[in-house]
């Protein structure tokens, strides 16, 4: 790759490149003579009192045409800006190639690049017949002239020329190299709106950092570009990685929380619970469906089994279809329905032969004996109109679902307003005294059962206005906010990091 390479610019609006050449990195990279840019008028070459550089399409149609002659002589002008140095004219449009990394790379290796930007209908064929060397789109789109990827262009080169990024490794790190997207990167602080940096970043071991990386750069690519991803080179640990990931996300993580009770992790998306008795047992929530849930508990007990919903969203439901008894708050029924006639969902099960099995109803005061085990109900609407707590009597363990969690969201048109809500917490206070811990719907372990009272303090601050620093959360729906709470000190909990989402 060339250093000093040089750029020229031809241009209807000077001012455009001016200013960005003037800047950050592309500025700097000018000052210390790594880069250089000359920008030329068009206009400046037009050979009427007006300046004139447009006129009519032969064979009429819409717009005006840049004409052939102020084009050529800025062309000409140009390239003998640079006499010693071998230039390469490039027109900016969306019949050319597609810019890549590639391209970036191939022009970063000559001395002299002149950018030819169009304007209104485009130029006049015949000048670009004979001036131009290269056609250059940056995609399947029209702007309203070549300025703008003639900068991108030309910032995309620059940071291949030694010396202009001032980490020389940089360049290589960077999204495409290697035909990867570059993986996600973090600075300081280690925690920002409940969300962590992860461990492996800081734990100063650099072949690991260097794995996690990889690991997430492949991850990203296959994901969001499969056509780029079909390109890559994969080595041993890459393939074995890929295929476990794979794996994974059809695959649910069984770890035993105490003697009978089984925390069910689904693709680490979403959590349900397996409490098994002497008698019988019980799935509290069967989560997405992307993995053989039924499978997955046969193996884990011959006692009958049945299912308890704790509220009617979709990533707690799906799994029913694995199962022949279902019970819910019947106030979550209709959105359960809902979610149970989505054509993807109908679509799946018609493929696996599965049907859903018909709610039963649960309610408040309900109690479940599974012989040894007993669980009872109690009603909570908040997260969702039908939720429901779910209490372990010999255990002291609460079963929570969505609603008492870590990342509450509370910003749903069925929500109750935020001082209704603290109303209704107030109501479940009680709960402390009989249980010591919590499992809730996204859980990886315990919670303190003081978790409740801490959402309660953080809710009561919603109701009181206490959210002029509140942050948005952007989620499916739209954008709403949400409120940090604090956690009591010297209590355990899975996670520090504690939200509740709310619409304002």
């Amino acid at each position: 790759m060339a250093e000093g390479i040089h750029f020229t610019v031809l241009t209807l609006f000077k001012d455009m490149i001016g200013s960005c050449m003037s800047t950050s990195i592309m500025g700097r990279a000018v000052e210390n003579g790594l880069i250089s840019c000359d920008v030329v008028d068009i206009r400046d070459f037009a050979e009427d009192k007006h300046n004139r550089v447009d006129d009519y399409p032969y064979g009429g149609g819409a717009g005006m045409v840049m004409e052939p002659g102020p084009v050529y002589r800025a062309c000409e002008y140009a390239k003998g800006l640079h006499p010693d140095k071998r230039s390469r004219i490039i027109y900016l449009s969306p019949i050319g190639r597609t810019f890549t990394q590639d391209v970036a790379k191939e022009l970063a290796g000559e001395e002299s690049l002149i950018f030819l930007c169009g304007h209104y209908e485009g130029i006049d064929e015949r000048v670009l017949e004979m001036e131009v060397d290269d056609y250059i789109s940056l995609g399947d789109f029209v702007l309203t002239g070549g300025e703008l990827p003639a900068l991108a262009v030309m910032d995309a080169v620059s940071r291949l020329v030694p010396g202009v990024l001032n980490n020389d490794e940089s360049a290589g790190d960077e999204s495409f190299e290697g035909n990867t997207l570059e993986y996600p990167q973090y600075t300081r602080p280690e925690v920002f709106l409940g969300k962590r940096v992860p461990d492996v970043l800081l734990s100063g071991h650099h072949a690991n950092i260097a794995r996690f990386r990889r690991e997430k750069s492949l991850i990203r690519t296959m994901e969001r570009r499969p056509d780029l991803f079909e390109k890559v080179e994969l080595d041993k640990k890459d393939r074995k990685f890929l295929k476990e990931y794979e794996e994974s996300k059809h695959r649910i993580f069984v770890k035993e929380m105490i003697p009978g009770v089984y925390l069910l992790d689904e693709a680490h998306a979403a959590t349900g619970y397996l409490v098994v008795g002497e008698n019988r047992a019980c799935v509290i929530d069967t989560m997405m469906a992307a993995a053989d849930l039924g499978e997955t508990v046969r193996k884990l007990t011959d006692k009958p089994v049945f299912v308890i919903n704790t509220h009617g969203h979709p990533d707690h439901i799906y799994g029913n279809v694995f199962f022949d008894e279902a019970y819910i708050n019947p106030a979550d029924i209709p959105m359960a329905e809902e979610f149970f006639n989505d054509p993807r969902f109908v679509e799946g099960c018609e493929k696996a032969g599965a049907t859903v099995p018909p709610f039963k109803t649960v309610k408040g005061g309900d109690v479940f004996d599974l012989g040894g085990k007993t669980l009872e109900i109690f009603d909570f609407p908040g997260h969702s109109p039908g939720g429901i707590l779910i209490l372990l009597k010999e255990d002291r363990i609460l079963f929570t679902g969505d609603s008492i969690n870590h990342h509450l969201w509370m910003q749903f048109d069925d929500c109750p307003s935020m001082s209704e809500f603290v109303r209704r917490l107030d109501g479940i206070m009680f709960l402390e005294e009989k249980a010591d811990k919590i499992l809730h719907g996204h859980a990886q372990d315990f919670d303190d059962i003081s978790l409740i009272r801490c959402v309660r303090q953080g809710a009561a601050e919603i109701a009181e206005g206490k959210t002029e620093n509140d942050p948005p959360y952007r989620y499916f729906e739209g954008v709403v906010k949400q409120h940090p709470f604090d956690l009591e000190p010297g209590k355990a909990y899975s996670q520090i990091e504690s939200v509740i989402c709310y619409k304002n």
